[in-house]
């Protein structure tokens, strides 16, 4: 073989090798998606997180409170049920392969004789198999973005702060010293109302976990829908308000006092509030117009999927209702099976 051909042999050899050495390196230090669609929606956690929905199968997780919270999977018609696990879970969240929750109270008995409480988040495989224990303290809120987990954590030394931890378990820190919500997630970062020295909204950037403020207006629960927040005002009387950041603009969407909401299908959901004399669950066009009774009463819970809101009385958590998110109210209890 002459000198020439060898030549022609080397090059190619040594490109592909710079090729494999780039790809095998490029997958070792590639960084996380932040912009990885969260594990839930914003107001579904801010009302516990008991119904999370994957879009791409189209299947439902949630809290079955017929079973004392266990948790269950059904289609999103409300179909196919099955029964993951016996705990009572709450904060649901998933990704391709798993659901993560934290516990809600009693895992192994009911009743207020029962004094031994559960606590904790946690990660499980879709088929109920491989549950990974990331802590036992008590846990709220959680936000699965990425391979991260956020959460509302709390301990006897630090009280409550919002802490992240790899889905491998893998360095735990704070990145908020202060009790504050991973709920609202939106390309690279959380949006959360302040909880000590004022409620203003506020964003933590999830790739130097430094935080600025947004806007300057005391809040609550805030939920971004088509780049429009939407929150109950402090400096109201717990009205429902939208503020659209690209404009500038805030406008009140509802003069009643609100104790809890969520939004779907351009409908806003509310808990009309129960200080008031007619508490009832409301719903209302997106920008505020057509409002309509959905149930009187005091409820609470309010989770959304692609076809149903559900919710809950406030005195009665052992019963689910649902309605259409869109279209004509018709309220019917929620019953899925209740499978061992």
């Amino acid at each position: 073989m002459t000198k020439k051909n060898i030549k022609s042999l080397i090059i190619p050899i040594i490109i592909i090798l710079i090729l494999v050495i780039y790809a095998v390196i490029s997958g070792i230090v590639k960084k996380p998606d932040y912009n990885t669609t969260p594990g839930n929606l914003a107001g579904n956690l801010n009302n516990n997180g008991l119904f999370c929905e994957d879009s791409e199968s189209g299947i439902v997780y949630f809290s079955n409170s017929y079973d004392g919270g266990a948790l269950y999977s059904m289609k999103s018609n409300e179909s196919d049920y099955k029964k993951i696990n016996s705990v009572s879970v709450q904060s649901l969240n998933q990704d391709k392969s798993r659901i993560y929750y934290s516990l809600s109270g009693d895992s192994t008995g009911q009743g207020l004789g029962y004094i031994r409480r559960a606590s904790g988040m946690f990660g499980i495989l879709k088929n109920g198999t491989d549950t990974i224990a990331y802590t036992q303290d008590p846990v709220e809120i959680i936000s699965c973005i990425g391979d991260k987990l956020y959460f509302q954590h709390y301990t006897k030394t630090t009280g409550t702060d919002l802490d992240v931890i790899s889905k491998d378990k893998k360095n735990l820190h704070t990145v908020v010293e202060d009790m504050v919500s991973p709920a609202c997630v939106s390309d690279g970062y959380i949006y959360f109302a302040g909880a000590t020295d004022d409620m203003y909204l506020r964003r933590l950037n999830l790739q130097d976990e430094t935080n600025e403020i947004v806007y300057k207006r005391n809040m609550y629960s805030p939920i971004l829908y088509n780049n429009v927040f939407y929150y109950i005002d402090l400096e109201g009387n717990y009205n429902i308000r939208s503020y659209d950041p690209a404009t500038g603009e805030d406008k009140l969407l509802t003069d009643e006092r609100v104790d809890c909401f969520n939004i779907a299908s351009g409908n806003i959901f509310y808990q009309r509030s129960s200080a008031l004399p007619d508490p009832a669950l409301i719903r209302m066009s997106i920008d505020g117009s057509d409002k309509q009774i959905v149930s009187e009463g005091i409820f609470c819970d309010i989770n959304v999927t692609t076809y149903y809101v559900y919710f809950r009385p406030f005195d009665n958590k052992a019963v689910t209702y649902h309605t259409p998110v869109s279209g004509g109210i018709y309220v019917e209890e929620f019953t899925p099976e209740i499978l061992k």
